[in-house]
């Protein structure tokens, strides 16, 4: 009521339907009457929750005073920020790019779309420098090494699968890797999948387009993670791995044939994605976003493996086991070619 998004007279006729849309219990679709918004408050047994929505609150506010900004953007329209939560304008039809995905397969519109909304990202963020935001390095970068991070040490299956790969070198030393190589040169959205990405369907066009959700991440950070982030769903939604003989720690890296596999499979859209982040980033920055993203590859896959450990997602740790085994082969492959580039010269 505080938003003005409810009445008294809603709640009276019983005109309120209140849903929950998130897995962290933190996101509401909210229809009352004729009006259908979104509502975001920290998520339950998040101790880091109330702070990354703060920040979140920060930007939509900031974005909110430039009408410019919010044409330009990939962001639903702030409609009030009472108390501790967000109001939002809810996205019509609403649908994640997963949700298309699930259904129909990953197609190259769809990835399309999504390169378009980051290369939009890409061009007007830096028009957000008045947040003063703080550098903020990916949890995963650090999953392995000896101070492991919250959210790896609060889930039980995360820690389960922590356990078998930090006996791994070559992931463990692929991560610190690309710590090592990690730039701070943009405003990230910091957490682009897949889910996060609902489509928008303008109403006098009938076009499409990606509007972004779940700004909590947002910070200071290499853009070529938010490239990693969608086209590491492309790989876990598009091209599920074939299951590997475990070796003894029940972890195999995906053999070579696999990969060849993966990367045939996901051609089409990855090719959709890139082109689309071309055409609508700034020329002088895409390419080298673009081979961050590749560079930072196998550990967004390695997060996504992570997450399905933690949540339980299509058979947990076996899944994830799986997808480790693609981001350690990606990261084998990485290696063996600076190995061989030191070599030669």
């Amino acid at each position: 009521m505080q938003a003005g998004a409810i009445s008294p007279a809603h709640v009276v006729d019983g005109d309120v339907v209140v849903r929950n849309v998130s897995r962290s219990n933190g996101v509401f679709a909210l229809a009352a009457g004729d009006r259908d918004l979104v509502v975001k408050g920290p998520a339950l047994l998040d101790p880091d929750a109330e702070a990354r929505l703060a920040c979140e609150r920060r930007f939509y506010a900031l974005a909110a005073g430039d009408p410019d900004l919010v044409r330009a953007a990939p962001i639903p329209a702030l409609v009030a920020e009472p108390d501790d939560v967000l109001v939002l304008e809810r996205v019509r039809p609403g649908e994640t790019l997963e949700d298309r995905a699930r259904e129909r397969g990953v197609l190259p519109g769809d990835a399309a779309l999504l390169g378009s909304a980051l290369g939009a990202w890409r061009r007007v963020s830096g028009r957000l420098a008045a947040l003063e935001l703080a550098g903020r390095l990916p949890w995963v970068l650090e999953a392995l090494g000896p101070a492991p991070p919250d959210a790896v040490v609060r889930s039980v299956g995360a820690a389960r699968l922590a356990a078998v790969l930090r006996r791994e070198p070559v992931l463990a030393d692929g991560l610190a890797g690309l710590r090592a190589g990690w730039r701070r040169d943009a405003i990230v959205h910091g957490d682009v999948r897949w889910d996060n990405a609902l489509v928008d369907e303008d109403e006098r066009s009938g076009r499409e387009r990606v509007v972004l959700v779940d700004w909590e991440f947002l910070g200071v950070g290499d853009a070529g993670w938010d490239v990693a982030g969608a086209l590491a769903d492309v790989i876990a939604l598009a091209a599920a791995p074939e299951p590997a003989a475990p070796g003894p720690n029940g972890y195999r890296p995906a053999p070579a044939g696999e990969l060849v596999r993966l990367s045939r499979q996901v051609a089409e859209p990855v090719e959709a994605f890139r082109s689309a982040y071309r055409a609508a980033a700034p020329t002088e920055l895409a390419e080298a976003d673009l081979e961050a993203g590749v560079r930072l590859l196998p550990a967004r896959v390695l997060q996504i493996a992570f997450l399905h450990a933690a949540w339980g997602l299509e058979e947990g740790l076996g899944s994830a086991l799986q997808l480790a085994g693609v981001a350690g082969a990606m990261l084998g492959e990485t290696g063996g070619r600076a190995q061989a580039g030191a070599r030669s010269a």
